[in-house]
């Protein structure tokens, strides 16, 4: 049977990373190398070792180029770009960025205003993860039982990296199907055809 805290000690370290808010976002235009210094220090929790780079200076540029995130005035980065910067660290991971594009599109098309507007998102994303997370620790605990439980019908019984297996199996098929959704919906909704 695997150790239900050890999946608990998992599940802490997740929830480690602390939100950062509106307020914690500079409210000046910051050149590169200090948009890069605020993601990495900011960021860094959700990083998987310490050699992992948040953010490059390539990258941030190949973003601009394609209109991802709002161009830098006089090679400064507004509190939007961060903003926007912070929700693309998150969905890169996950999707490409034709789809991420995609997504931010209407929202850097609006012209005029934009600025508030992409504050709400921003702020609304923190409300929705938030949320999201209620109940995740049970859920994942309950999974683990259940997987023991069918595990325990098998010769997979009693081999508690099996039973690891099968929690990361099972976690990679729900994530799967939620990315496929997340797609589903953008090429209903984002696409350059709708």
């Amino acid at each position: 049977m695997l150790s239900k805290s050890s999946l608990e000690g998992c599940i802490r370290e997740l929830q480690k990373p602390t939100r950062i808010d509106l307020a914690d976002i500079p409210d000046i235009d910051l050149y590169m190398d200090q948009v890069l210094t605020f993601l990495e220090t900011r960021l860094s929790d959700y990083k998987r070792g310490p050699k992992e780079k948040v953010f490059t200076k390539t990258m941030i540029n190949n973003y601009a180029k394609a209109g991802i995130i709002l161009s830098p005035k006089k090679k400064k980065y507004s509190r939007e770009n961060m903003m926007l910067l912070l929700l693309m660290y998150r969905l890169k991971h996950i999707m490409s960025i034709q789809d991420i594009s995609a997504l931010f599109a209407p929202l850097l098309e609006r012209g005029d205003g934009h600025e508030s507007v992409i504050g709400e998102l921003y702020t609304l994303f923190l409300e929705i993860e938030e949320l999201a997370q209620e109940g995740l620790s049970e859920q994942w605990l309950g999974r683990a039982d259940t997987i023991g439980q069918l595990c325990s019908q098998t010769a997979l019984r009693d081999n508690e990296q099996m039973e690891w297996l099968m929690l990361v199996l099972s976690l990679i098929s729900q994530a799967d199907w939620q990315r496929r959704l997340a797609e589903r919906i953008i090429d209903t909704h984002f696409s350059s055809g709708s």
